[in-house]
């Protein structure tokens, strides 16, 4: 949806729609934020936040850029970006 934005506008939104951030959904395991950069917006990174039975995953939130650059926000089991992406 981001890409397809972006295509037709020639710029990221500046904002994730509610219902791409599943916020009004309890069953999912994960929270997705959006954090735009640049202005207009040129890029951006996609947070996933444990929720529910996933809080308390040792990788903690999930980071993806939108150049592909994969991240684990807080992991707080001393786990790598690597071990907790590839699991």
């Amino acid at each position: 949806w981001l890409e397809r934005a972006a295509t037709a506008t020639g710029s990221y939104p500046a904002a994730l729609p509610a219902a791409l951030g599943w916020e009004d959904d309890t069953g999912k395991r994960y929270r997705i934020a959006y954090a735009p950069s640049g202005d207009p917006v040129t890029g951006y990174t996609l947070i996933a936040t444990p929720n529910g039975a996933q809080a308390g995953d040792p990788c903690g939130s999930f980071t993806l850029a939108h150049t592909g650059l994969r991240g684990a926000g807080n992991a707080i089991s001393g786990a790598t970006v690597a071990e907790c992406w590839d699991r």
